[in-house]
């Protein structure tokens, strides 16, 4: 960002070249470890001073709060993503590509290295003095990203937990049940509330969800023939698929209304 760029562009020419360079240079490592703190806000400090024409020794007044200048053009901001925030969203793309694939040399080692599980739960989630860098940092994305906008696609069953997991819609069973639900309930899988041949064993379902979530089981089939198993769904994505930027929006805290973000972006 030399001096003189400054002095010649307008706020909106310095707010585009502080996109195109300061957004993209770091983007490299930004997707495969988490930056220090202190980089990430140097960063940012950067592309305040230069927003606002600071130029070396001289300082310009910043007159709008910088949590501002950073919410999206819909919101009344100028478009600019924290480093921070961008980088977590980048790092759990790693961590989403770890969770799909079985098959990669890179996914086999470390699959075997932190003795990963098929489920979003158990021991390898939990933090460990042994781990490195690099697996420290994807496992913030795993648990500050996907873990919070990541849904289930039905298959066998086994891995989803019927009442707790979302994969009917976008929130749990059991946030929206009309009554409370007896013990042991809520480690129930759906193919414990699934019968070969008859299907869904009502009695156990019925007297806690509402009509609209029983006509959508109607739609919903356990496959206990071909031999599929539960995948899990980016739910922020209409195609289940992790995007980066859907991921952001999560991170910032703006999921009430993501759809229409998500169709603006």
């Amino acid at each position: 960002m030399a001096g003189w760029k400054v002095r010649v562009l307008s706020t909106a020419g310095r707010l585009t070249l502080a996109k195109s360079v300061l957004a993209s240079i770091p983007v490299h490592s930004m997707g495969t470890i988490l930056l220090p703190k202190a980089t990430m806000a140097k960063l940012d400090q950067l592309s305040r001073s230069f927003l606002w024409g600071s130029n070396g020794g001289t300082k310009k007044q910043h007159l709008v709060a910088w949590e501002r200048v950073c919410l999206p053009k819909w919101e009344g901001g100028l478009g600019l993503r924290p480093a921070g925030s961008m980088n977590i969203a980048m790092i759990a793309k790693v961590g989403w590509r770890l969770l799909q694939d079985h098959t990669s040399l890179w996914a086999r080692v470390l699959r075997s290295k932190y003795k990963l599980g098929e489920a979003l739960t158990g021991n390898w989630i939990v933090k460990k003095n042994h781990w490195s860098s690099t697996w420290k940092s994807i496992m913030v994305g795993i648990r500050e990203v996907i873990f919070q906008g990541q849904g289930w696609v039905v298959g066998d069953g086994k891995s989803i937990k019927f009442w707790t997991d979302r994969w009917v819609s976008d929130q749990p069973l059991v946030d929206t049940t009309r009554a409370e639900l007896p013990e042991n309930y809520e480690t129930l899988t759906v193919r414990d509330l699934w019968q070969e041949g008859t299907g869904w064993i009502w009695d156990k379902i019925l007297p806690f969800v509402s009509d609209n979530t029983r006509l959508e089981f109607l739609s919903l089939v356990v496959d206990t023939v071909t031999g599929a198993t539960d995948r899990i769904s980016w739910l922020l994505s209409p195609s289940g698929e992790f995007l980066v930027r859907s991921a952001y929006i999560l991170l910032t805290r703006m999921e009430n209304s993501w759809c229409d973000q998500l169709t603006s972006f």
